[in-house]
């Protein structure tokens, strides 16, 4: 079990159909916007966890989503799954590089009508 959750920090993510049609095809369209400015808030903010769960609150606040709106669409971007512990906690632990990657990779695949 441990190998298997180790994994998502090794492995690009691989999003299951159920979690893609529910999180990120039918995503509010405030989405991909959100993605797109999370991304640009995390390249110049410190690689801690406070800092990034500040940056996830001030997109949500700009975008005017909810927490679960943007962070299981993240977890999915990044992790492959939707839930995880404390998100940005589990950001934190992995190179800001590999997330920004994620992120702006998943981009391209989230529906925005």
């Amino acid at each position: 079990e441990l190998a298997a959750q180790a994994r998502m920090f090794y492995t690009e993510p691989a999003i299951g159909d159920d979690d893609r049609a529910r999180h990120l095809d039918s995503a509010p369209p405030a989405l991909a916007a959100a993605l797109g400015t999370l991304a640009s808030k995390l390249e110049s903010t410190d690689w801690i966890p406070p800092a990034i769960g500040a940056a996830l609150k001030a997109t949500l606040a700009e975008h005017g989503l909810k927490m679960p709106q943007l962070a299981v669409p993240v977890r999915l971007l990044v992790f492959g799954v939707a839930q995880t512990p404390s998100v940005d906690a589990m950001l934190a632990a992995m190179p800001r590089e590999t997330v920004l990657a994620r992120l702006r990779g998943g981009l391209r695949g989230v529906v925005t009508s």
